[in-house]
C-alpha cells in the first residue's frame, strides 16, 4: 500500500456565505438548501431544468420562486430532478420527469416518456376538510425523498384534543 497525504473532503461552499441556512442536500449534478426565511437556493447543473429556471449560469446558485406565497420546509435532489416541501404541504417540482408507458410493450415503441416541468410546479397538495379540521383531525407534510425516479413522501396526521 502507499500512504497518501491527508486531504480534507470538505469544501466550502463559498456561494452560501452570508446566508443563514437550514437544510442542504445533493444530488447527482445538483445542490440545494433552504434558507431560514424558506427560501430555496439551487446550483450546479441545470441540464434536466432541475433548477427551475430556463437559462442559468451553472457557476451560480439561484433563488428559486415557489408558486404563490409558499414558503420551503423541505427540499431533496434527484437525478433529474429537484422536490421541495411547502409550508403550505404541497409538493413543488422542477426539472425532467421521466415515465413508463405500459401499452409501449405491445406496440414495439419506446417504453420511456419525459416531461420537462422549467419553471416549479405544484405536483402535489395534502389537505384535511373542513369536517375533519372541525374535528382536530390534522396532516402535516412531513419528509420528501427522491428515490431515483420515484418519490418517497411521509405525512404526520394527528388529532388535536381539546383540554
Amino acid at each position: 500500500f502507499k500512504e497518501v497525504a491527508f486531504e480534507s473532503l470538505f469544501t466550502k461552499i463559498k456561494f452560501l456565505e452570508g446566508l443563514q441556512v437550514t437544510y442542504v442536500c445533493f444530488g447527482e449534478c445538483h445542490g440545494a438548501a433552504i434558507t431560514t426565511q424558506g427560501r430555496a437556493v439551487i446550483w450546479g447543473s441545470n441540464i434536466y431544468s432541475q433548477r427551475g429556471k430556463l437559462h442559468v449560469s451553472q457557476n451560480k446558485p439561484n433563488l428559486l420562486q415557489l408558486p404563490g406565497y409558499s414558503k420551503a420546509q423541505i427540499i431533496d435532489c434527484g437525478p433529474t430532478y429537484t422536490l421541495i416541501g411547502t409550508d403550505d404541504n404541497a409538493v413543488v417540482f422542477c426539472g425532467t420527469r421521466f415515465s413508463m408507458d405500459t401499452k409501449a410493450l405491445t406496440q414495439m415503441t419506446s417504453m420511456f416518456t419525459s416531461e420537462v416541468i422549467a419553471r416549479p410546479k405544484v405536483i402535489l397538495g395534502l389537505y384535511a376538510t373542513n369536517e375533519q379540521i372541525d374535528k382536530g383531525q390534522l396532516l402535516v407534510l412531513n419528509s420528501l425523498q427522491a428515490v431515483g425516479h420515484n418519490l418517497m413522501i411521509t405525512v404526520d396526521t394527528f388529532l388535536r384534543i381539546n383540554s
